[in-house]
């Protein structure tokens, strides 16, 4: 890779982190493919692949002001596993025992393969972390597995600066650290709440001052609609 990953995350990776934290935002992506190739192939692609992009050599860690960032990881290796199956075999159960597995984004890697390989056929299945991944930038790495694994050369690409340069928006960087937190300069002995005004009809405001003086509760009658 070009560049190692050392950022912090954007503001839609850090909503999928934090939502994360209170359900599991695993997902998946599975292609039904024609033909079939060596294992050592589909290990190189895959390896290829996580070279080219830089996300997926990282794991999610605090920076020095707690906020959350994607730092790269030396030799993380994206677990492959192959599954070797009848040609009616229900890949979906693949699908399913990984996701019941969760990421552990404080380690890494954020993402695993499993390679379903039956007699003329190949179903390439994907499972990712939602902070480094959504469902067209796993199509994208499909495709770039497959021209890996048809004998392509993959360009490298840069590492970002901050995630949201791609939607043109500003990093969320702190302006400055305060050594103390400064005094509000406001008086609170007295306080005076805004209220609502009210108008209220001369036989209203009787009732409710009869009530005031002898410590009763005023009751408003039921509507009715006239038939």
């Amino acid at each position: 890779m070009k560049g190692q990953q050392n950022r912090t995350l954007g503001a839609f990776e850090k909503a999928f982190w934090l939502l994360d934290q209170i359900d599991s935002k695993d997902f998946a992506l599975a292609a039904d493919i024609s033909g079939t190739q060596p294992v050592e192939k589909w290990s190189k692609a895959v390896d290829m692949a996580q070279q080219r992009h830089p996300n997926l050599s990282v794991s999610v860690v605090p920076d020095e002001l707690s906020r959350p960032t994607l730092q790269h990881v030396n030799n993380l290796h994206i677990p492959l596993r192959v599954v070797h199956a009848e040609p009616d075999y229900r890949w979906e159960q693949e699908v399913e025992k990984e996701l019941s597995v969760r990421f552990n984004t404080e380690e890494g890697p954020l993402l695993r393969v499993v390679l379903v390989q039956k007699t003329d056929s190949i179903v390439l299945i994907l499972s990712a972390n939602h902070t480094v991944a959504d469902g067209t930038s796993l199509s994208y790495l499909t495709r770039d597995i497959l021209l890996a694994v048809t004998g392509n050369e993959l360009e490298l690409m840069e590492a970002q600066v901050f995630n949201d340069e791609t939607l043109w928006l500003p990093e969320d960087l702190p302006t400055e650290m305060v050594k103390q937190v400064p005094k509000l300069k406001m008086k609170t002995d007295i306080v005076n709440p805004l209220v609502s005004s009210h108008r209220f009809s001369e036989s209203t405001t009787h009732i409710l001052l009869n009530v005031r003086d002898k410590k009763t509760q005023a009751y408003t009658a039921p509507f009715v609609r006239p038939f």
